[in-house]
Order: structure tokens, then sequence, then C-alpha cells
């Protein structure tokens, strides 16, 4: 579980421990290998002995406690990285709305006489015409994207704002607002 929940890799040499897992903190490190255990001896065994027999002593007690209870290891290696992250950060200065490009024709009958004016407007970064807000004046027009686009034309003749139609084309990312002269 933990290898593969965690990334940890552990040793596979480990032994059931006997004792009782109660006890103080220094005895767990102990038990799990983490700190040296420290051996404390009675003066009444020890002095009888000789130097020579208590070290070796110490080392079968020593020798004998590796082999009846290795230590287990955790070898951590670090996490794998995801590719792509999850979370993208975007810069948290607002940028100004742009002037789109657009083109205003003056649209006249037979005899010359002005008849309407024809306003198409380049819109590429508009998916639907729900995104655009669009408010025509007599003497002007205003177009606006949220902070995408923004429009705001002074007409070069006095329209008929009841007569404004607007029509927005998806494929070709295009407003085309027609509105007559008075």
């Amino acid at each position: 579980f933990a290898q593969q929940h965690h990334g940890m890799q552990l040793s596979q040499e480990f032994s059931v421990v006997r004792c009782s897992p109660k006890g103080s903190p220094d005895q767990l490190k102990c038990r799990l290998g983490f700190q040296k255990q420290l051996y404390t001896f009675k003066p009444a065994q020890t002095v009888s002995q000789t130097p020579h027999s208590l070290l070796q002593q110490l080392s079968s007690q020593q020798s004998g406690k590796q082999e009846e209870n290795p230590t287990a290891q955790i070898i951590s290696r670090p996490a794998e990285r995801p590719t792509k992250n999850l979370i993208q950060v975007i810069s948290a200065t607002s940028m100004e709305p742009q002037k789109p490009e657009y083109q205003l024709e003056v649209k006249t009958n037979t005899e010359g006489d002005l008849r309407s004016l024809e306003l198409t407007v380049e819109l590429p970064k508009v998916c639907t015409v729900s995104e655009c807000q669009l408010r025509v004046s007599k003497e002007d027009v205003l177009l606006e994207v949220a902070d995408v686009y923004h429009l705001l034309l002074e007409l070069p003749v006095t329209v008929n704002e009841d007569t404004a139609s607007a029509v927005f084309n998806k494929k070709k990312q295009r407003l085309v607002l027609t509105v007559d002269v008075l």
C-alpha cells in the first residue's frame, strides 16, 4: 500500500515484533531502528567477568539482535510530477478592451440620395452574439464585448435608430449593422 500510493520503496526484510508495541517514544525508535539501543549492565554480573568475555558477550548480543530484528528501511524517492499542470496561472492585470476592425458604408438609392448606413465589424474573439452589447443612437453606435472589444463610432449623418438591425455571422465572426438615414 505504501509503495503504490505514496511512492515509497520499502525493504522486504522485516520481522514481527514479539514485544508489546507499548512503551516510551525512545523504545519505539529503538525497535524501528532509528536510534541505537543503549545497553545497561548490572554491576553484579560484570564484576566477575573478564574484559575479553564482556566484549564477546556484547558482540554476540548485537549480532543476535541484528539477525533477529533487522530494521525496516524506508527509501523515499521524489514523487513524479504530472507533465501538464492542472491549474494555469493567468496574470492579474486586466487588459484594456481593443478597438475592432470595422468598415462603414453609406448606401444611396438610384437618385443618389442617402438611404442607409451599413457598419461591418470584424470580431474574431466572439463566438456568439449574446456576448455583444450594441447600442444605436441618432449620432453614434456603441459596441462592447466584455473585456475584449470596445467601439464607439460617431456616425457621419443622423440615423433613425428604430430601423436598426444587426446580424452576426458565426462562421466569419462578423457583425453587420444596417440603419436607415433620416
